[in-house]
């Protein structure tokens, strides 16, 4: 399964990120794509892809990666893996990455296609309603007050 998530901290060895700002993520090096080289920086460092030096992973980058495991007893710890494809940062995959691309393209036609379906049984209830309101209103009212003469 393929999860998104924000960098949190990046090291030598791992990437934490946090999915759905709650749930903690550790990708370790042995999951990390050999493609990577982890470079210091002032800013705590960055991860660099060796064949597209556009390819960086750093601190606040939004990250597309598998889930490998998820532990609930450690509420909900998730251990991921960049080493399939159509893994990395999103911003790069979303430039680079056809099936990626082709994904978001779905998931926006998708989201429009059911919007457009709300907004057509929106309109389909209100002319229900105004059916059903013309059609009480057809009907004699009666008066629920009696005459003196009937008392």
């Amino acid at each position: 399964m393929l999860h998104q998530g924000k960098v949190e901290v990046l090291g030598k060895e791992s990437i934490h990120a946090i999915v759905l700002g709650v749930f903690s993520v550790a990708i370790m090096s042995d999951d990390i794509h050999e493609k990577f080289k982890f470079k210091r920086r002032g800013d705590g460092g960055k991860f660099v892809s060796r064949s597209d030096k556009q390819h960086v992973i750093r601190r606040g980058t939004m990250i597309r990666f598998s889930v490998k495991r998820v532990d609930t007893e450690m509420n909900c710890h998730i251990t991921g893996s960049l080493i399939p494809p159509h893994t990395g940062s999103m911003l790069w995959l979303s430039v680079h990455d056809a099936e990626y691309v082709s994904e978001i393209n779905s998931s926006k036609r998708r989201s429009r296609d059911i919007s457009i379906k709300i907004k057509q049984n929106e309109q389909e209830h209100r002319i229900m309603k105004n059916e059903d309101s013309r059609m009480t209103s057809e009907r004699p009212h009666k008066s629920r007050k009696r005459s003196i003469e009937e008392r």
